[in-house]
């Protein structure tokens, strides 16, 4: 995207979204209406970004990039993302994980919004809405149950919170607060599931030192049912006060997939065996001989970094060839 292209990037790219008439950045902050808004990115802009060394390109939103940043320059944020998806069948858990890092963040009243279960059509509709279920890091202590708030008083402000999004409301379960303040320039791990029954933990690091390990949280009590067949995920910054400086949010390793296990299943603290960049497996094969009759050899998939659900496929072998069926 930029006019020349940037050759030693000092952070992971900011992506742009790309709308019916072009470029567009999601902003959510109190001057759209519902605090969400999806307004158009100018060719000035993108040059802005580019002057300072940051890498822009443009996204379809088909799917998560492994490694992006979020920033906020002259008051505007930019590189906030979603996708759209489907539940597959056969599965109950979908999980996210990623690395992250930030520079001026903490300290200046924003938050990160994490959903999961995301309706991605809520979110680009007229009356847009943030309707899932994840976390929310950084600051939101003026909010019912925010950590650091009147509720919460013992732990820091700048924290993380399992958060339940619905269209005209929300609800954070301060009992899932850690107990040590987020800072900046330092990269946290996280490992982030939900369920299709409205469940909710996560897991953040710090190094090899484990930082929070929440609770299973059940959001179903508070909020209006979620439709478990919206698959889609949303990694967004607010911009409450576009007059404060400037700042950025570097995500990496990010990954994320499906699972038949149970949200509180151990083996989900480790649900990327394969690396995050593998989207298909490819086979092959040659023949060695021939054998009579054909024979099915069946192997299960239980654990990959797409889909870390039970899935069985079949060989067929004999007669001189092997194929998959």
């Amino acid at each position: 995207m930029c006019p020349i292209p940037v050759a030693d990037p000092r952070a992971p790219p900011v992506y742009l979204p790309v709308g019916v008439g072009g470029l567009t950045r999601l902003e959510l902050s109190p001057g759209f209406p519902n605090g969400i808004g999806t307004p158009s990115v100018s060719n000035g802009e993108v040059a802005m970004l580019c002057a300072e060394g940051i890498d822009v390109r443009a996204l379809d939103l088909e799917s998560f990039p492994a490694s992006f940043s979020i920033v906020r320059r002259a008051g505007r944020v930019y590189g906030n993302l979603w996708s759209a998806g489907r539940t597959p069948e056969d599965v109950t858990t979908q999980w996210l994980t990623f690395d992250v890092d930030a520079t001026g963040y903490f300290g200046q009243g924003e938050h990160a919004a994490i959903a999961l279960f995301l309706d991605a059509p809520a979110l680009a509709g007229r009356l847009p809405a943030i309707i899932g279920n994840g976390i929310v890091f950084g600051e939101v202590e003026l909010a019912p149950s925010g950590c650091g708030g009147s509720s919460f008083p013992s732990v820091p402000i700048d924290n993380t919170e399992v958060e339940a999004f619905w269209r005209g409301g929300n609800s954070l379960w301060g009992e899932s607060c850690g107990s040590a303040a987020l800072a900046n320039d330092q990269v946290y791990r996280f490992l982030v599931r939900a369920d299709t029954a409205g469940a909710v933990r996560y897991e953040s690091r710090t190094g090899a030192a484990q930082a929070v390990a929440s609770a299973v949280i059940d959001t179903s009590a508070r909020r209006p049912a979620l439709d478990p067949a919206n698959g889609g995920i949303l990694i967004g910054s607010t911009n409450f006060c576009s007059t404060c400086p400037d700042f950025e949010i570097r995500f990496t390793h990010v990954a994320a997939g499906w699972s038949a296990w149970p949200i509180d299943d151990p083996r989900m603290a480790a649900p990327m065996p394969l690396s995050p960049d593998v989207t298909a497996l490819a086979f092959a094969a040659r023949t060695t001989g021939t054998r009579a009759p054909t024979q099915r050899v069946m192997f299960t998939n239980t654990g990959s970094s797409r889909y870390a659900k039970s899935a069985a496929s079949a060989f067929r072998i004999g007669s001189g060839s092997v194929s998959l069926a």
